[in-house]
């Protein structure tokens, strides 16, 4: 589920080239749910949505179904 605080003008200009630097900013401290990280290797920036962050306690990323 994707949840958008900007406008769909901003989404669209989220891009893996131009000012990555702005879209891989980490959000405020309270703004980042507890136990939700920016899963290793899955740092990249996905058109029109951004970096995306994950619960680690998920089982999907714990090698489970």
């Amino acid at each position: 589920m994707h949840f958008y605080l900007i406008s769909p003008e901003e989404r669209r200009s989220i891009l893996p080239s131009g000012d990555v630097a702005s879209w891989s900013k980490n959000p405020a401290a309270e703004a980042i749910p507890t136990d939700y990280i920016v899963a290793p290797g899955l740092a990249v920036i996905v058109p029109g949505q951004g970096i995306h962050w994950f619960d680690s306690k998920s089982l999907e990323l714990r090698g489970q179904p």
